[in-house]
């Protein structure tokens, strides 16, 4: 017998989208609407519920669910934030800024969807893990961990970029590339896209087949038909709002600094050689001297942030892109926590992050305001996205 008598209990810790994949978790899809949801999260928690079924004597199947989601995310943020301090440590070669870049991934503007019944713990346990196998050529899985990605949240299939990049490179470093290893990387992109190819495939033959032509929603008559645009659009037309401004400003100002810092090997994607002229090592300790023009010291991201650009191309490039689409295409208010599985965002938040400094005292308000006022808004639903 399920314990009734405790029904608000855990209920009270999922609020809006949560909502939808406790409900996937327990009943399927259903509904149109509901596509917009992928299954990851709803299966972690399924998965778990099972596991913790003698708890059924205590609390209600939907409470377990619930239960059951904050535990999966909570051990998968623990593992994103290990992952990202391995990553910033590998990538940019200095255990400072790996330092500083965790902790402030720990306390995120978006740090509230962490804890949360929602995607971003388990989408960046996945992105931060399969970069990192990347990086070490465990090639295959990475591929895995990027699916699992996918499988977490539509922009999951972007992460084929960091697929593509080596083998970009590797081909105007030696003029050609075998043709076996073109084949792999091709192989491997359809798997990162398997899982939105098949929801898409799975709404079409629920929603389309079998209807006359009259009788069908009108993404079916589409000449790629997908029903998560159309959920998306029809479903989700939030006004706009000014909060995501912050990560916003923030992300444009640092992809425009890093490609200023050599214009030539940002627009080429860094496949044109070595860089045309010495950059300071990012292994340099913080709070280092840093000698400027004319005896003056500049603006100190403007001498820490471009160092990483011979080894982050790829990340600044998906990070670029992510933020032209949340700022041109996507409902602008979710922008804050789309970008939170951006790596290079934390790494530029790092050489901000000097203790004392005027830089650090701005990102720090920003988010821990933020994270204080998801805490006090989401759980109360509250718009706060």
């Amino acid at each position: 017998m399920e314990g009734h008598h405790h029904s608000g209990t855990f209920m009270t810790l999922a609020p809006w989208d949560s909502v939808f994949f406790t409900r996937i978790a327990r009943c399927g899809y259903e509904t149109d609407q509901i596509h917009a949801f992928f299954p990851l999260l709803p299966a972690g928690q399924w998965t778990i519920a099972q596991l913790l079924y003698p708890l059924r004597f205590l609390v209600s199947y939907d409470e377990l669910l619930v239960l059951s989601g904050l535990i999966l995310n909570v051990a998968a943020f623990a593992v994103a934030a290990l992952s990202l301090h391995r990553l910033t440590h590998h990538v940019l070669g200095s255990e400072i800024w790996a330092d500083y870049a965790t902790i402030f991934f720990c306390f995120n503007p978006a740090s509230i969807f962490y804890s949360a019944v929602y995607t971003e713990s388990l989408f960046a346990a996945a992105s931060f893990v399969g970069m990192l196998l990347v990086e070490k050529q465990s090639f295959w899985a990475g591929v895995f961990c990027f699916a699992l990605a996918a499988a977490a949240r539509s922009n999951g299939i972007l992460l084929c970029g960091y697929l593509i990049y080596p083998l970009l490179k590797q081909t105007c470093v030696e003029r050609g590339v075998p043709l076996l290893r073109v084949l792999r990387c091709a192989a491997g992109c359809v798997v990162v896209c398997l899982p939105y190819i098949l929801m898409q495939e799975m709404a079409y033959r629920t929603y389309c087949v079998g209807y006359p032509a009259e009788a069908r929603a009108p993404w079916c008559h589409k000449r790629v038909p997908s029903l998560y645009s159309y959920v998306q659009a029809q479903y989700w037309d939030w006004p706009k709002v000014l909060m995501s401004c912050p990560v916003l400003l923030l992300s444009a100002r640092a992809c425009w600094t890093w490609a200023r810092a050599d214009w030539r090997d940002a627009l080429t994607l860094g496949l044109e050689g070595p860089l045309t002229r010495p950059r300071l090592s990012p292994s340099l300790p913080v709070g280092a001297p840093r000698p400027g023009r004319g005896g003056r010291s500049p603006k100190r991201f403007e001498l820490v942030w471009p160092p990483a650009q011979r080894t982050a191309h790829p990340y600044v490039y998906h990070w670029a892109f992510m933020l032209v689409v949340a700022a041109t295409v996507m409902h602008v208010n979710v922008a804050t926590r789309f970008l939170s599985s951006c790596p290079p965002l934390y790494w530029f938040v790092a050489t901000l992050m000097e203790p004392g400094g005027r830089g650090a005292r701005w990102i720090w308000t920003w988010a821990l305001g933020f994270a204080a006022l998801g805490t006090l808004l989401l759980p109360n639903f509250y718009p706060w996205t």
